[in-house]
C-alpha cells in the first residue's frame, strides 16, 4: 500500500442488516463496513461484515455531506474468511476492481446489501470518509504575525492543500479536506479545532502562545478521518520571537535577607512589561526562582512559583546559612521573550548560627587527636543552660565518607577538651567537629587535616646469630616517612633497640638507643646474653611523624 494507502476501521451499525435474511441474522452481527485502499495510483473499496450476504452487494459514492451518489461500485467477487485467535472464519472481506471518479474531492461511502431484493437494505456512511487524490500537499503555510511578541503573541495561521487528480494528474486545490494546525515548542504541542479547506483548497485558524515557550512553531497536518498515512503530509513554519523589555523589582525584603537560622523570610516583589506604547504593565504566569549563590548544585534551588494577576510573586527564603541569594527569571521561562534586569542579588545574613572559636586540633606521635575550644552563638545567645551534641568525624578526603568516632556534650560557651585515638590507616585524614544545629540555632562543621606523617622501619636486623652468650651483636635498620606515595629517609631521629628473653614472664626491656643518618639508616652495638626476641621502636617521634615499631627479630645464644 502507498502513503496513501487508508487504514480503515469497523464501524458500528445495526445488527443483521442484510446478512442472510433477517430471521437468519445474529442479533450480535455488526452491520458492514466499507473503506478505500489505493495502490499504484488505483482506488478500489473493501467491503467486510461478520458473515457473507446472501445477494448482490455494491456501494454507492457520495461526496462528503451530499445527498446523491455520483457512482455505484459492485462486481465484488468471493468473500474471504477473516480469521482470528478464536475462529478460523471471524469476520469476512470483499474488495472490487479499480473505480474511478470524474473530481477528486472528500466522499462518504453507503454499502447496499441484496440489491434489487425485497429485502435489500443500505447502510449510509458505512465507513470513515476517505479523499480521493494522489499526493496531497501543502501548497502554502503562513502567519499573519511571522515575529511574535510578548505584546502579539498570537495570529492567524492560513495555507493552502494541493493534490493530484489521480485520472488527469492535473495538481488542483482540494476541497473540503481536513487540516489540523498544531501549534508547537521545546515545552510540547497543542492542535486548533478540526479545519476544513474551502473551495480553494484554503484553510485558517488562530493561534495563541503563553509568551515563554521556546522554538515556537506552526504545523499543518493533513488529517483524513478514514486513517492516518504512512507519511502524513506536513508542513511547518519557524517563528520568531522578538524580545520584549521586561523589570524584576524585590520589594520585600529591602536591604537584605536577615533572620534567625531556621526561620523563613518572605521575599516578594512583581515583575511588570514594557508595552509599545511605553506603558508599564504587570506580567502574569512566569516563574519566578528563589536559590541560593555558591552552593552544592542539589541545595541551589530553593523555591519557584508563577506571578499572580498582578505580576507579584512572594517566596519563602529558609534562612540556613550567610551568604547570597538570588531572585531571578530562569531561562526555562524566559527563552527569548524578554530582556533587562530579570535578576537580583540579596544579601543573606543568619542569625543564631554556632562556630567553634577558639578551635584547636592536634594528634600526637601516637595517634590521639585532641579537639578543644568553644561551641559559640554568633549575633545572639543560646538559652541559659542549653548544650549541645557534638560530633568528631573522621574523612579520607575531607568532603565525603564522615565517620563519627566519638560523641561528647558541651554547654554552649563552655570551653571543651576531648580526645579520641585513630587507627593507622587513617593517617593524613580530615577531622571535623560537627554540631547538627537545632531548630533555631544553626550548624557548624569546621574540617581541620591530620599532618603528620607515618614513618616505618625497614630492613631492620640482629646479627650475627648462634653466637655465645654475651657476644655484643648489631642492630641496624633504616627509618623512612611516607609523602605521597614515596617512602623518604628520616634523619636525626633517636631509635632505641628492645630485648624479651624466651622464659615465662619475661618482659621487654631497654637494651640501647641510636640516631638515624642522613640516609635514615642507624646501627648500634648491644649484648646478647640469652635467647629471646629483639625489636626496634620509634618512640621519641618529634613532630611531624608518628611513632613506629619494627619486627621482632629472635636470636639464638648458644
Amino acid at each position: 500500500m502507498t502513503s496513501l494507502g487508508l487504514a480503515l476501521a469497523v464501524t458500528a451499525a445495526a445488527s443483521g442488516l442484510g446478512l442472510g435474511s433477517a430471521a437468519q441474522a445474529d442479533e450480535t452481527d455488526s452491520g458492514p463496513w466499507a473503506g478505500v485502499v489505493q495502490s499504484g495510483g488505483e482506488f478500489r473499496i473493501r467491503v467486510g461484515a461478520d458473515r457473507a450476504p446472501e445477494g448482490d452487494t455494491v456501494v454507492r459514492v457520495r461526496p462528503k455531506d451530499g445527498d446523491t451518489a455520483v457512482a455505484e461500485v459492485g462486481g465484488f467477487g468471493a468473500w474471504r474468511c477473516m480469521p482470528d485467535a478464536e475462529s478460523s472464519c471471524a469476520s469476512v472481506q470483499n474488495e472490487s476492481a479499480p473505480f474511478v471518479l470524474a473530481d477528486m474531492g472528500m466522499y462518504d461511502l453507503d454499502v447496499v446489501l441484496n440489491k434489487g431484493r425485497e429485502d435489500e437494505q443500505e447502510r449510509a456512511e458505512a465507513g470513515s470518509s476517505f479523499v480521493y487524490a494522489l499526493n496531497p500537499r501543502f501548497g502554502s503555510l503562513e502567519s499573519s504575525s511571522p515575529v511574535l511578541s510578548y505584546e502579539r503573541r498570537g495570529g492567524k495561521a492560513s495555507g493552502t492543500l494541493l493534490a493530484e487528480h489521480p485520472r488527469t494528474h492535473e495538481v488542483k486545490p482540494l476541497a473540503d479536506a481536513p487540516v489540523q494546525l498544531v501549534v508547537q515548542s521545546d515545552r510540547g504541542t497543542h492542535a486548533t479545532e478540526r479545519l476544513t479547506t474551502d473551495g480553494a483548497g484554503r484553510f485558517a485558524a488562530l493561534f495563541q502562545y503563553n509568551g515563554y515557550e521556546a522554538n515556537p512553531s506552526l504545523q499543518a497536518l493533513f488529517n483524513p478521518e478514514s486513517g492516518s498515512y504512512a507519511r502524513a503530509p506536513q508542513r511547518t513554519l519557524g517563528l520568531q520571537v522578538r524580545a520584549t523589555p521586561a523589570q524584576l523589582t524585590v520589594r520585600q525584603p529591602a536591604g537584605g535577607i536577615v533572620g534567625r537560622y531556621g526561620s523563613k523570610v518572605p521575599v516578594k516583589g512583581a515583575l511588570t512589561w514594557t508595552a509599545s506604547d511605553g506603558t508599564v504593565r504587570p506580567l502574569p504566569g512566569v516563574s519566578v526562582r528563589l536559590s541560593n549563590e555558591g552552593c552544592a548544585q542539589e541545595q541551589c534551588g530553593l523555591s519557584q512559583g508563577p506571578s499572580d494577576a498582578a505580576g507579584a510573586f512572594d517566596l519563602p527564603y529558609p534562612v540556613e546559612r550567610d551568604g547570597s541569594a538570588r531572585v531571578e527569571v530562569p531561562p526555562a521561562s524566559n527563552n527569548g521573550w524578554f530582556t533587562g534586569n530579570l535578576s537580583t542579588r540579596l544579601s543573606v545574613d543568619a542569625t543564631h548560627t554556632t562556630l567553634f572559636s577558639p578551635l584547636k586540633v592536634s594528634a600526637d606521635q601516637n595517634r590521639t587527636i585532641t579537639v578543644g575550644g568553644q561551641l559559640a552563638v554568633q549575633q545572639g545567645a543560646a538559652p541559659a543552660g542549653a548544650k549541645a551534641t557534638v560530633e568528631v568525624q573522621l574523612s579520607a578526603d575531607g568532603k565525603t565518607g564522615w565517620k563519627t568516632v566519638k560523641t561528647f556534650t558541651t554547654p554552649f560557651g563552655t570551653t571543651f577538651s576531648q580526645q579520641v585515638k585513630h587507627a593507622a590507616a587513617e593517617d593524613g585524614h580530615y577531622v571535623r567537629l560537627r554540631y547538627a544545629g537545632a531548630a533555631d540555632i544553626g550548624p557548624a562543621a569546621p574540617v581541620v587535616r591530620l599532618t603528620r606523617k607515618t614513618t616505618q622501619i625497614v630492613r631492620d636486623n640482629l646479627a650475627p646469630e648462634g653466637i655465645p652468650a654475651g657476644t655484643r651483636i648489631t642492630a641496624s635498620g633504616v627509618l623512612q616517612a611516607k609523602s605521597g606515595t614515596a617512602w623518604l629517609p628520616v634523619a636525626g631521629q633517636k631509635v632505641r633497640v628492645y630485648f624479651k628473653a624466651d622464659a615465662p614472664g619475661s618482659a621487654w626491656t631497654y637494651q640501647g638507643a641510636a640516631t638515624t643518618a642522613a640516609n635514615g639508616s642507624f646501627s648500634t652495638k648491644v649484648t646478647a646474653r640469652s635467647d629471646g626476641a629483639w625489636q626496634i621502636r620509634y618512640l621519641d617521634a618529634t613532630a611531624p611523624y608518628y611513632v613506629a615499631i619494627g619486627r621482632e627479630d629472635h636470636v639464638d645464644v648458644v
